[in-house]
């Protein structure tokens, strides 16, 4: 079973561009998942090809959430990593702006990607708690303090380990406080 990799999409493009695109990424949609034959008109799995290199992963189930006259933007699942690869692909087949975020905290990474006609102008990764709080401070502070909490109460013996945990080391001098009296108070 593969990790899954959380990733949001956001397309840009001229108008005939962007529904040739769609167009071509809707007709490849089988059972929620983008078979990669259909999008890419070739096979990444035959011929001892490496998928990961072709695609940057195995799989990919995208979901469209928005589709206007110039931008798309989607989310989706993929197999343990983003499919960088694939987008980088698709950018200088239909001559789009592309800008991804991806995450997956049991791989411990996080990231953003810009391509544009075939170039990765960017490619970021950083560990999955540097990320989620550079990202949004307080949303990844809600998370720690709520859904992580459940895990820590279990797994973590002592205060010392709660400190060596790497989302503590990003929370703020006062949230860390807070942090090590719930956790004390919830240890009791």
């Amino acid at each position: 079973m593969s990790n899954y990799c959380y990733n949001t999409i956001e397309i840009k493009g001229k108008e005939i561009d962007l529904k040739n695109f769609m167009k071509k990424f809707t007709q490849s949609i089988e059972k929620e998942d983008l078979l990669f034959e259909k999008i890419l008109g070739y096979n990444p799995y035959e011929n001892g090809k490496d998928v990961y290199r072709e695609c940057g992963t195995r799989w990919f189930t995208p979901y469209i959430d928005n589709n206007e006259v110039d931008f798309v933007s989607m989310s989706g699942d993929s197999a343990w990593s983003p499919p960088i690869e694939l987008f980088v692909k698709l950018s200088k087949t239909y001559h789009l702006k592309i800008e991804m975020q991806f995450e997956e905290m049991g791989c411990d990474f996080g990231g953003n990607a810009i391509i544009e006609n075939w170039n990765l102008l960017e490619d970021n990764y950083y560990d999955y708690w540097e990320w989620k709080f550079n990202q949004d401070y307080d949303s990844a502070r809600e998370q720690v303090f709520n859904d992580e909490f459940e895990w820590i109460i279990t797994d973590i013996e002592t205060t010392e380990d709660l400190t060596d945990l790497d989302c503590y080391s990003y929370l703020n001098n006062e949230d860390k406080q807070l942090f090590i009296k719930k956790y004390e108070k919830l240890k009791k």
